[in-house]
C-alpha cells in the first residue's frame, strides 16, 4: 500500500539551492517562507532522495522539446 508523507524543507536549504539554480522556487521579497507549503513527490537516485515539486506549467515550457 502506498503512503502519503509530509516533510519539512529547511528554508536555509532552499536559499542554498537557489544560490546555484534560480529555477528553484524562492522569492527573496517574501518573508513567510517558513510557512509556505511545497507540494511534490520524492524520487530516489540509488539511496539519495530528491524532492520534485509539482508546479504549474509556464509559457516558456511550451517551447521545450519532448524527450522520451
Amino acid at each position: 500500500m502506498k503512503t502519503v508523507d509530509f516533510y519539512t524543507i529547511d528554508i536555509e536549504y532552499i536559499k542554498y539551492l537557489y544560490s546555484f539554480d534560480t529555477e528553484v522556487y524562492f522569492n527573496k521579497q517574501r518573508h513567510d517562507y517558513e510557512n509556505k507549503p511545497y507540494v511534490g513527490t520524492i524520487i530516489y537516485n540509488d539511496t539519495i532522495p530528491y524532492f520534485v515539486p509539482l508546479t504549474s506549467a509556464k509559457t516558456k515550457h511550451l517551447k521545450l522539446k519532448k524527450q522520451v
